[in-house]
């Protein structure tokens, strides 16, 4: 759990350093994958406390980056038309261009069905997990990371301008491993069927 919380940690640095163009969506993104992986490492029932910890993980993020970014004197996009932002209006108004970069994005071509059959296959993969974990015998951190690649396409299509591209490239990732996951152990070993 805790090497799965400290690579969320180390990407996420890495993706909001400065030298990158301190990738806001990134960085948000990645608090909520790797919380959500970590989330899904944690035997037992989870408690309110824990689930609010990782909603808030990302705009914790958020903050650590703000904060980061000012402490090194970072000149960064960010910097730049977030943090030094005229006021809350200043604020929405990029609030509101994000939103519209990610639904244009949403709306073109055969995007809306993809998207769609995307959400769908999370959702399959959430209602029947214990089927699709089976091979594994719930094994923590398979769970983990499947949730977490679904978690980082569902939150990166919601905090990053590419919208639902990322959903589409994060649900592809998690099929891979869940196709890896159900397959047959004798054909990795060079067997028949």
């Amino acid at each position: 759990m805790a090497l799965f919380a400290g690579c969320g940690l180390v990407l996420g640095v890495a993706l909001g350093s400065a030298r990158l163009g301190a990738d806001v969506g990134g960085v948000m993104t990645v608090a909520a994958g790797f919380g959500v992986a970590v989330l899904a490492m944690l035997p037992g029932r989870l408690s309110g406390r824990t689930i609010a910890l990782v909603v808030i993980a990302p705009f914790a993020a958020l903050a650590l980056l703000a904060a980061i970014d000012l402490l090194t004197g970072g000149d960064s996009h960010f910097t730049r038309t977030v943090l030094r932002a005229d006021g809350s209006g200043a604020w929405w108004e990029i609030f509101v261009r994000r939103i519209e970069l990610a639904g244009r994005g949403l709306i073109r071509g055969l995007m809306p069905v993809a998207a769609l059959i995307a959400v769908l296959t999370v959702a399959l993969g959430v209602v029947r997990r214990d089927r699709l974990l089976a091979p594994v015998g719930d094994d923590p951190a398979w769970r983990a990371g499947l949730a977490g690649a679904a978690a980082v396409g569902v939150f990166g299509a919601l905090f990053n301008d590419s919208g639902p591209m990322l959903l589409l490239f994060a649900v592809f990732v998690a099929l891979c491993g869940a196709i890896y996951l159900r397959g047959d152990t004798r054909l990795a070993d060079g067997g028949s069927r």
